[in-house]
């Protein structure tokens, strides 16, 4: 149960994508420069909501 809960709060907080951002990296390019969680959250914000932001 509490490995469930852990799972459940890593994603929520993001961090489940920061760390499979890192996985990738380090296998698929491995002379990148790793980001911080900081910098990794703030341009997947910036990317999100930045251009039209509509449904039709």
């Amino acid at each position: 149960m509490l490995k469930i809960l852990a799972l459940f709060w890593l994603h929520l907080t993001g961090r489940a994508a920061y760390d499979r951002y890192v996985k990738h990296l380090k296998a698929h390019h491995p002379g990148a420069p790793i980001p911080d969680a900081a910098s990794f959250h703030r341009d997947q914000t910036t990317r999100k909501w930045t251009g039209i932001q509509r449904c039709c």
